[in-house]
């Protein structure tokens, strides 16, 4: 591949050869030490390719042989120019053209982001354009260890980051870590009471003194684990009661749905707004008068030549305006609206709890459902020792 670009640059001609004595001719020329390729033998003669520069010096040798030379086709590059050499304005354009790719190759065209998967993308994005990555940005100008830096700081998800400047690509590869939430582990002294009423089931006291048994009942803000310890001397101690106490409670939850609701809804009429986005430009292309709350969507198109992203490309905006929609609810219907919304509650309210009982009652547009819940009724209240 790189010797025809190398015989293109220099240009070469196809050129025949008849009459005369043909063996001699190419003796002559393998004596003179001239490159030649593609000899093809004919009824008449044979072809072949040589250097432009070569073909010119072998006229001495056709007339010693005694064969005729007639050129069949010219190419390469010198050719091509005297081909256009009259048509000034496509050189301008090429010229041009040049001029401006290696310009904006000076620039990013595209970040592209690996590894983010837990993290927003538009935040990863800002915190970028925050530190001097952004699409447009000048190479010459970013310092990628300011950037990675920087990027960890503003992004505390982020464990290692690393950004690599690929012609006019930048690629920006992170790793998450995990983040551990710090717990306040307070010596405090404290003491556990109830939070509800509630009759005994399971006690598991790590630390403290159980002031109740199982089976016992207990009220709101009883009593149920003391902070004040005793050691084998008598001498008293104060610490930090740790314990689950579980007991079965009573609650009861009621659920309203009204007859009819409306659901908010986007419309299928939707109206658009688009810009031309060049590097850091952006211009308006199309507008609209209307305005208002609704569904967005964006969306973004970028000229692709040879599988290669342009910093030329459009930008569009699609705005799907609410409208509220009333829905008639029937009773079967409100019926089974109902028992969804229990189910919610359940998952929302008493996900931690284990459910014993459950009576429900239909009332006209509510629903009541008495529960028997086992759950931990431990609440953790400090005291002031002086």
């Amino acid at each position: 591949m790189l010797l025809k670009l190398i015989r293109w640059a220099r240009g070469y001609v196809e050129f025949f050869v008849s009459g005369g004595f043909p063996e001699r001719f190419i003796n002559l020329l393998n004596h003179r030490g001239i490159i030649y390729w593609d000899f093809v033998p004919s009824k008449d003669g044979f072809t072949g390719t040589m250097t432009v520069r070569d073909y010119r010096n072998i006229r001495q040798i056709a007339r010693k042989s005694g064969v005729r030379l007639r050129v069949r086709k010219k190419n390469g590059l010198l050719f091509q120019i005297r081909k256009y050499k009259r048509r000034k304005g496509l050189l301008a354009g090429v010229l041009a053209a040049i001029t401006l790719i290696a310009f904006l190759n000076q620039f990013v065209w595209t970040i592209e982001l690996n590894g983010a998967s837990a993290i927003n993308e538009l935040e990863l994005r800002a915190a970028l354009s925050e530190n001097g990555l952004d699409i447009g940005s000048p190479k010459a100008d970013l310092n990628t260890g300011e950037i990675k830096r920087g990027l960890q700081l503003r992004i505390p998800g982020i464990s290692w980051s690393s950004v690599n400047l690929i012609e006019s690509d930048a690629e920006v590869e992170l790793k998450e870590g995990v983040t551990v939430k710090k717990k306040k582990n307070s010596d405090k002294p404290a003491n556990i009471k109830a939070a509800c009423d509630g009759v005994i089931t399971k006690t598991n006291v790590r630390r403290g003194v159980l002031s109740v048994k199982k089976g016992s009942a207990v009220t709101r803000n009883q009593l149920l684990v003391s902070s004040v310890t005793q050691d084998s001397d008598g001498k008293i101690n104060f610490v930090r009661s740790k314990a689950e106490i579980f007991a079965d409670v009573i609650e009861k939850d009621e659920i309203n749905i009204p007859n009819s609701n409306y659901n908010i809804i986007p419309d299928e009429n939707y109206y658009e707004k688009s810009r031309l986005e060049f590097l850091t430009l952006s211009l308006p292309l199309r507008m609209s008068d209307e305005s208002g709350e609704g569904v967005r969507n964006y969306y973004t198109y970028k000229l692709c030549v040879n599988s290669r992203l342009l910093p030329l490309g459009e930008s569009i905006e699609r705005v799907y305006p609410l409208k509220a929609v009333r829905q008639k609810l029937n009773p079967a219907l409100r019926r089974e609206s109902l028992k969804n919304r229990m189910g919610l509650n359940e998952c929302f309210n008493h996900g931690d709890c284990k459910i014993k009982t459950r009576q429900k009652a239909f009332k006209n547009d509510r629903l009541e459902v008495n529960y028997t819940l086992n759950k931990n009724i431990a609440v953790i209240q400090p005291i002031e020792v002086r």
